[in-house]
Order: structure tokens, then C-alpha cells, then sequence
């Protein structure tokens, strides 16, 4: 079990135990006329103080592909085999040049070494030697093949760099697999996207450290299970997450630490079994944002679901059931609650219809279209004028948005 600075006084690991008082904070609301007292941040979302030496992650706006583009939906759409769906255009996303990239295909384990890595034919067989050709050639993405053989743990230290897998469409492409080594390690000062991974049975699914530097990691389209520890462990790093599946890691699905912002979007965390932690636990002295994500079927023998660590933090348009609870209630430490599903017997704020869910694509836990509880709790309830819910549908369908990671169709 790594071990990380959570919190002080006589709590363990952030988790109240006996002896351990903790002094329910009051947001201060804040706006353009009404600015936060020195060393605090007005989060847009909420619209209160949070204590940050960074302002919250905006809301954010898709990148708008202007010049020499090549409208694409899926990656068989593009010569060079990758559509990045967050370069938008009319149609959806934007193909990539084949010019930009480097090709890594280990070609199920039977690849021969000897290709350039310039083309799907030439592709290289790892990971090592994609990054190196990378640096090499000033390159700054790599297309990894599916493949039923694993491309073992990754380290990411390249800035503006982005690893693009298959994202599900024609087989995936995993990272991890070597016992007691992470699957993915960003190093202080790396600024990184991975799109469209299994990222699996590591010691830790995904681990950042920051330290000084500024160091990114956005997270999205991939899916995050079975390690050993946490699912995703960040410490003082920018995160984004957005479209990922966190589900069955041995000691909770993430924590953060530090003051950096971090942003969790349209994302399922289920079927977390932790013996202390809490199934997610954001850092105390960090803006975050948490919106339309599906949290269910966690529990921890110490702690709720989501513990906030006494940082107001607002958990908007989701769906918070069937997950342990302490002092009755799911979510702990300063957690705020806004348009969200707790189900019943939560003392939390908001709804306690307990949804109805059905197998939708990979996952056990999205939305029943025919189910008039879900009409009546998640189905056409909420706020949204862009983005797009775990699957890939554009938000909204209907006349509004539907409350979790799943938008019905």
C-alpha cells in the first residue's frame, strides 16, 4: 500500500475514526462583484470559495478543427487510422495525419522487429521503441494497434504527448499486466493524454506525480480494472477524466492529492471492494469538478463512497446508490450534493428513487430506457449543451439531459 499525506490531527487516511472531530465548513459564495478572500478561488460551478493556488478547470469547450480537416466518426474512417472525436467538427471528430503519428502494433506477441513506425504496415512492435521514435521525429501522437497480447506498463515523461488505442472499436489495446508495477506512470512535468486503453491489472492503474512541475493527465474512452491498489492515484497533477470506466480495483478506483484541479466527467466507478479507503477521495485543498459520472455498487469497511476531504466539492447531475455509507450517508467530508440520485435511506440531498439498470455496451450500469422510475429520477433531468456521455452519444437527446454517465438514446 503506497502512502500519501490525505489529511491531519488523528485521522487515518482521511477517514473519521474515534477521537476524530471534524468542523463542518460553510461555503462562501463569490461571484464577479464579490471576489474570494486572498488564497482562494471562485469555482464557477458552484459559485463559492474554494482554497487552491490554481483556479477550478473551466468548463470545457471542444476544439474546433478550422483548417485542413477531414470530418471522421470512428477511426475506420481516417487513412491514418485515428479520429480524435475531441477535435470537433460538423460530423463529429477529426482525422489525424498519417504524418503526425508514430504506429506501435506488437501484432498479438508475434511482430517482427524492423519497422519504421511511419505507417499501420511499418508499425513498431513497443511501446519503448514508439516513444523513442517519438522523440526522434518531434512527433507528438502515437496510434497503438489492438491486439490480444498486452503492451505491459508504460512510463510517460513527453510533453503535448497523446497515445491513441482503439478505444473498443475493432478490439482494444492494454497497458499493464506486470505485477507490482503501475500500468501507466506520468513523471513530473509530462503533459499527456490517453485515449481509448484497457488499462489493467497493475499495481496502480494510472499514477501521477507532479511535484513542482506542471504536470497533466487527461484520461479518456478507456477503461480502468483490476489493480492491485488504486484504480488512479494522482498527486499534484492536472486531471482530466472523461468517458472511463473505473471498476474492480483492489484498493478504491482514485484518489488525488494536492492543489492542482482535476475534472471527472461521464464516467462509470463501480464494484469497488476497499478495506480503508473510500472509493474515491479528492484532495482537501484542490477545485474540482464532478458531473454526469454513475457511482455504484462500492463499498470500504472505514469509509463512504466519495469522502471530499472538507473541500465543498459539488457532485452535479450523477448517480450515487448501492455504495457503502458511514453516518448514513454515501458521501462524507464536505461533499456537496446538486441534482443528484442517492437512493433510499441516503440523508444526503436528493433524489431516493433507486434507477433501474441494464446492460448498455461495456457495463452492467447504464440507464433502462423503459423504466418509468428512471423517467421520473435521471431521464431528461438535467443541464447540457455539449459534450458527449460514456458511449459516445451527444448530450442532450431529449429536451434535456439524462443525470449520470449514460444519455438514453
Amino acid at each position: 500500500m503506497r502512502t500519501a499525506t490525505f489529511c491531519t490531527g488523528s485521522c487515518l487516511l482521511g477517514v473519521v475514526l474515534s477521537g476524530c472531530f471534524l468542523v463542518p465548513t460553510v461555503p462562501v459564495e463569490c461571484s464577479a462583484r464579490r471576489p474570494c478572500p486572498s488564497g482562494q478561488a471562485c469555482d464557477p460551478e458552484s459559485s463559492t470559495c474554494v482554497d487552491a493556488t490554481e483556479p477550478p478547470l473551466a468548463e470545457p469547450e471542444p476544439p474546433l478543427c478550422e483548417r485542413d480537416c477531414t470530418p471522421c466518426r470512428v477511426h475506420a474512417d481516417c487513412p491514418s487510422l485515428v479520429c480524435d472525436v475531441y477535435l470537433t467538427t460538423a460530423l463529429g471528430g477529426s482525422c489525424l495525419p498519417l504524418s503526425a503519428l508514430v504506429y506501435v502494433d506488437n501484432r498479438d506477441g508475434a511482430c517482427m522487429p524492423g519497422g519504421d513506425g511511419d505507417s499501420p504496415a511499418t508499425a513498431l512492435c513497443t511501446l519503448t521503441e514508439g516513444l523513442a521514435r517519438a522523440s526522434t521525429t518531434g512527433r507528438k501522437a502515437l496510434r497503438v494497434m489492438a491486439s490480444s497480447r498486452s503492451y505491459g506498463p508504460v512510463v510517460l515523461a513527453d510533453r503535448g504527448l497523446t497515445l491513441y488505442g482503439p478505444a473498443g472499436e475493432g478490439g482494444r489495446a492494454q497497458l499493464g499486466g506486470a505485477p507490482g508495477i503501475d500500468a501507466v506512470t506520468v513523471t513530473p512535468g509530462a503533459q499527456v493524454v490517453v485515449d481509448g486503453f484497457d488499462i489493467t491489472r497493475g499495481e496502480a492503474g494510472v499514477s501521477c506525480t507532479g511535484g513542482d512541475a506542471d504536470t497533466r493527465v487527461t484520461l479518456r474512452r478507456s477503461r480502468i480494472t483490476a489493480a492491485a491498489d488504486l484504480g488512479l492515484l494522482v498527486n499534484n497533477c492536472r486531471l482530466e477524466v472523461d468517458r472511463v470506466l473505473l471498476s474492480s480495483n483492489g484498493k478504491g478506483a482514485l484518489v488525488t492529492v494536492g492543489t492542482r484541479p482535476y475534472r471527472i466527467t461521464n464516467s462509470f466507478i463501480v464494484r469497488h471492494r476497499s478495506t480503508a479507503l473510500p472509493t474515491v477521495k479528492m484532495a482537501s485543498s484542490a477545485p474540482g469538478t464532478f458531473r454526469f459520472n454513475t457511482v455504484v455498487d462500492n463499498s470500504s469497511t472505514l469509509a463512504a463512497a466519495i469522502d471530499c476531504s472538507g473541500q465543498p466539492l459539488r457532485i452535479s447531475d450523477s448517480i450515487v446508490v448501492r455504495n457503502q455509507r458511514v453516518g448514513g450517508s454515501q458521501l462524507q467530508n464536505g461533499c456537496q450534493v446538486s441534482n443528484t440520485v442517492v437512493g433510499p435511506f441516503d440523508l444526503a440531498p436528493g433524489s431516493k428513487l433507486l434507477p433501474e439498470f441494464a446492460r448498455v455496451g461495456d457495463v452492467d450500469y447504464g440507464l433502462s430506457s423503459d423504466s418509468h422510475v428512471n423517467r421520473q429520477c435521471c431521464i431528461d433531468r438535467a443541464e447540457a449543451t455539449q459534450g458527449r456521455d460514456y458511449f459516445g452519444t451527444p448530450r442532450p437527446v431529449g429536451p434535456r439531459a439524462d443525470i449520470g454517465a449514460h444519455e438514453v438514446k
